[in-house]
């Protein structure tokens, strides 16, 4: 991945470079372009014929599902996959207070220079929390008990389905997606006091072995439901 940055971003370009490029996996995204000038962070996906600058913005976001979804007033929630995060925004401006994990680092620094950009100096941006990491170690070593636990697996559409935005395709690429998903539901079962909440494409499976509690579909998601299992014995993790 092709990293460039301005004189007042040298020291942190060097750094982030470093980080990036000395994993496989991002060193082979040949086509991308991680761009540091001034206070601002853009990602460039030259895969396509002019190249697509991704673009995080949370305007006039909405999800009337959350509605009937997360019901508990002013509850805490926990999501495992912040992504753009989109979902958390929406969540936040929906009077929760809202952590986000994001192992990413590319995603992680264009999020948290979004949310600083967009947000700060909101209601919202002060219900907002974005931790860098792994969301099953996040879990494990964890004290607090959230209301709720939401993940966004990302997933792929069908053949015959329209295609994702291309910001949504950018996420796709530069997620190095290794995520045990039956490791991590489980654990979040155990570690919620209300509800996990699976965000699906509607005609993907569920979690291979694991069958929710009751699903809420729409026309094109499948939000599959699964009880607290909070109180119950402890796996051995």
């Amino acid at each position: 991945m092709k990293i460039i940055y301005d004189k007042e971003n040298t020291n942190f370009g060097i750094y982030v470079d470093r980080i990036i490029n000395t994993d496989p996996y991002y060193r082979k995204l040949s086509n991308l372009e991680l761009n540091f000038k001034e206070k601002e962070i853009k990602l460039i996906n030259y895969n396509y014929k002019s190249g697509v600058k991704v673009n995080i913005s949370f305007k006039n976001e909405v999800n009337n599902d959350f509605k009937k979804i997360f019901k508990k007033k002013g509850a805490t929630v926990l999501d495992c996959t912040a992504g753009f995060g989109r979902d958390s925004y929406i969540l936040a401006k929906y009077g929760f207070s809202v952590t986000m994990i994001e192992k990413n680092p590319i995603t992680t620094l264009l999020l948290n220079n979004s949310i600083g950009k967009l947000l700060g100096g909101t209601e919202v941006y002060n219900r907002l929390k974005l931790i860098h990491g792994d969301s099953y170690d996040y879990l494990k070593l964890c004290d607090k008990q959230y209301d709720y636990i939401y993940i966004d697996f990302m997933f792929n559409k069908l053949k015959n389905s329209s295609l994702s935005s291309k910001n949504d395709e950018t996420l796709k690429l530069i997620s190095d997606d290794k995520e045990n998903r039956m490791k991590l539901l489980n654990l979040a079962k155990k570690k919620c006091k209300d509800k996990v909440i699976v965000k699906n494409y509607k005609y993907s499976p569920s979690i291979t072995g694991i069958t929710p509690n009751y699903q809420i579909k729409t026309k094109l998601l499948n939000y599959c439901i699964f009880l607290s299992e909070y109180g119950s014995i402890k796996e051995n993790i």
